[in-house]
């Protein structure tokens, strides 16, 4: 979320990035559908994303349809976006403070 909020630096208005991730979070975490009743391709492409953890992957695990095995490899796979998304955040923040002006009182 931190790079969805830098990215408001460089775009005049950030509503449009963040109905396109709530857009893609929707489908893609299994929130209206569940994953099993995508296309396969589609389903493949969730389970790659970021969005797989958010709520598949926990429900999922829980409720025992993921194995042990699976579930190590989703935690890996989450562990993953969340170090390249605080690199991506921090370096998006970074460029954005420098770039950033206000005028005014």
């Amino acid at each position: 979320m931190v790079f969805l909020g830098s990215m408001a630096f460089f775009v005049e208005s950030a509503i449009g990035i963040f109905e396109l991730w709530l857009g893609l979070h929707s489908i893609l975490s299994g929130y209206l559908v569940p994953l099993e009743l995508l296309p396969r391709w589609v389903a493949r492409i969730a389970r790659l994303s970021p969005f797989d953890s958010m709520l598949a992957f926990p429900l999922e695990t829980l409720t025992g349809k993921r194995d042990l095995t699976a579930a190590l490899g989703s935690l890996v796979v989450q562990w993953g976006y969340i170090a390249v998304m605080a690199f991506a955040g921090l370096t998006a923040w970074r460029r954005g403070v420098r770039r950033y002006v206000a005028f005014g009182g």
